[in-house]
């Protein structure tokens, strides 16, 4: 699922990557403020469709949940930059690496396109704890529930000034 969502975000918004002895460890899929998001033809242009034929019910299941997930990101007032995925390979992890993409990376590409808000969710008690250590505000909880289960998903965001040359 994430090579075709990286594949799908590479032709319409960005990836960042972070190699270190040739492999990548820390990635980043971040979504331009002012362009749509990916749609459901782009997944599938991506090879989506594959993903389907293979998982079927689960896999459509999980992109509804995706896109509920998103509804906070969504109710913000103003255009946001949106990060979709941040992610280091496991023998990588604690090591800052997830902190250097986002400050060394992320926030100066953003500042230096015109700044603005950066936004993500995420539905771990890890990860918030992670995003506040890194300057995000929280500003929205809510429950999913999906037959049995229930998943939380809270929202983050940080104000990000413009450079300007």
């Amino acid at each position: 699922m994430h090579k075709v969502l990286t594949k799908a975000y590479f032709k319409k918004h960005f990836c960042f990557v972070g190699i270190q002895n040739g492999e990548i460890v820390v990635a980043a899929l971040l979504k331009h403020r002012d362009k749509p998001d990916i749609s459901l033809i782009d997944y599938i242009a991506a090879g989506g469709i594959k993903l389907i034929k293979i998982g079927g019910f689960s896999v459509l299941n999980m992109l509804k949940v995706a896109n509920e997930a998103k509804t906070s990101y969504k109710s913000l007032k103003e255009p946001a930059w949106y990060l979709e995925v941040l992610g280091v390979s496991p023998s990588y992890q604690r090591k800052s690496l997830g902190s250097k993409m986002i400050n060394d990376c992320l926030i100066p590409f953003i500042s230096k396109s015109g700044g603005g808000i950066l936004a993500l969710i995420t539905n771990t008690d890890l990860n918030r704890s992670f995003y506040k250590k890194n300057g995000f505000e929280e500003f929205s909880e809510s429950r999913i529930r999906r037959f049995d289960h229930e998943i939380c998903n809270w929202g983050f965001k940080r104000k990000v000034p413009q450079t300007y040359h």
